[in-house]
């Protein structure tokens, strides 16, 4: 049987261990670094774990927000934008387009489509909160879901 090697913290009192250094490493450096060590923002006197963070705070923080070229919203950071714009605006592989008369509506899953068709289109809502005090009903499982999570305990005595 073969010993897997533990790495443990050797600061007072902390019991944190692992069989990864990389992992005991991050947390030295996230739980006991001295604040003093670590890299600050000249404008806002911010500190940030590494190097990086303290960059990408320089580039985009203090209102340097970048904006998006195919709407008005804005991001605080390079990824953020990305992600935006791969979300709504680029659509990585198929995209599903609303075929009714003067919509110009798509969306990156068919199931979103369904329910945009469903709720804006037909007016069709198959999906009923189960509380008899409750009335309400949705396009799809998902809407109903979230607001069985948003309604909670309000639905005992109706939304």
């Amino acid at each position: 049987m073969s010993s897997v090697k533990t790495y443990m913290c050797t600061e007072d009192g902390c019991l944190f261990k692992s069989v990864r250094k990389w992992n005991l490493n991050e947390h030295k450096k996230n739980v006991h670094s001295n604040p003093a060590d670590r890299p600050l923002c000249g404008m806002c006197g911010r500190d940030f774990k590494n190097k990086k963070g303290l960059t990408q705070h320089l580039k985009y923080g203090h209102n340097n927000r970048l904006m998006c070229s195919e709407c008005p919203k804005t991001f605080g950071s390079q990824s953020g934008l990305d992600d935006h714009f791969t979300r709504h605006h680029k659509g990585e592989g198929k995209v599903f387009n609303c075929n009714e008369e003067g919509c110009a509506q798509s969306f990156l899953r068919r199931t979103a489509l369904e329910s945009h068709i469903n709720s804006c289109h037909r007016k069709y809502f198959p999906f009923a909160c189960p509380k008899l005090s409750c009335k309400r009903k949705f396009p799809s499982q998902t809407k109903l879901n979230a607001h069985k999570i948003q309604c909670g305990k309000k639905c005992l005595v109706g939304c």
